[in-house]
């Protein structure tokens, strides 16, 4: 695996979590890419993670440090959940993360490997006939 800049954090010289509510990147250096569901915790949206569930960032990452996240488990269930919502919006006619990166809990799914993974089609299509 050949490791490219484009897919490198690019830093900021401003904290996070200093920022004024609903300016996740006042700079615009995050750029497009999907941030992993850890990172919205942890950097992006910290308030809005104690507001839901009352815990602090370190409070979180004393959980984490514990092992109480077993993170290929989380990874599956928001893989499970994001392809679940992707579905229903398809459904309807939505598709506004079309061609996009995919964040689960502590890992960024690259939207070609996500679409490899996940094809609407019916069972039967693959099924072998002999």
């Amino acid at each position: 695996m050949n490791l490219s800049a484009k897919y490198l954090p690019r830093a900021t010289p401003l904290d996070p979590v200093e920022d004024p509510p609903g300016s996740v990147d006042p700079l615009g250096t995050l750029g497009p890419a999907e941030h992993t569901l850890r990172d919205v915790i942890t950097k992006l949206e910290p308030g809005l993670f104690k507001r839901v569930t009352g815990l602090a960032v370190n409070d979180f990452e004393l959980l984490v440090s514990l092992n109480v996240f077993n993170s290929a488990l989380m990874n599956d269930a928001v893989y499970k959940f994001k392809r679940y919502e992707d579905s229903s919006l398809v459904y309807t006619g939505v598709n506004k993360h079309e061609g996009e990166d995919i964040g689960l809990y502590d890992t960024v799914l690259r939207a070609k490997d996500y679409k490899r993974m996940f094809v609407n089609e019916p069972l039967e299509a693959y099924e072998d006939d002999g």
